[in-house]
């Protein structure tokens, strides 16, 4: 039996989306696993390379469709890391704000938060009461972390927030 063979007893067509979605095992983050070439691959790398040619190592395989499970060729296309980022961060695939797992507060504890810092609250008086470092009530007070309620990170962000900082600062010196 062929490799593609192989990976179509796992494959069954979704008739309203085009995917064909791989019903073998999955990972936690519910992307197929392949046996392929002796280890295990997510699977709709495997379909890539089986249908449409080899991917560099470097690259990832992304999907158009936005399902994981789905192996179809068609709904697959090759990139680099950053454009894996930037697809998920579009998705909204990323957790973030209060979504994500080390979050210390939510995001309408975090508007608390800043609501006493501004009504003149003392800093260590309101960490002390949402149970947090005083510096890290003075970087959200600061607009420092958690920009927004459930705000995207997107590499470079922080910096260009401060660069922006910097010459909105400079034109006022003017």
């Amino acid at each position: 039996m062929t490799t593609a063979e192989r990976l179509e007893q796992y494959v069954e067509p979704e008739p309203n989306s085009g995917c064909h979605l791989f019903v073998g095992a999955h990972d936690p983050d519910g992307y197929g696993r392949f046996t392929f070439r002796r280890s295990s691959w997510v699977a709709h790398r495997v379909a890539y390379v089986l249908y449409l040619g080899p991917v560099e190592s470097a690259q990832c395989v992304l999907h158009t469709c936005d399902t994981r499970s789905c192996v179809n060729p068609r709904h697959l296309y090759v990139g680099t890391r950053a454009e894996n980022v930037r697809d998920k961060v579009a998705r909204d695939r990323v957790a973030n704000g209060e979504r994500h797992g080390m979050a210390k507060l939510r995001d309408i504890e975090i508007r608390q938060l800043r609501d006493e810092v501004a009504r003149g609250v003392q800093k260590q008086d309101t960490a002390n009461k949402f149970g947090v470092s005083l510096r890290y009530v003075q970087k959200l007070a600061r607009g420092e972390h958690r920009l927004r309620p459930a705000t995207v990170f997107v590499p470079g962000n922080k910096l260009k927030l401060r660069r922006e900082e910097k010459a909105a600062r400079r034109h006022e010196d003017d």
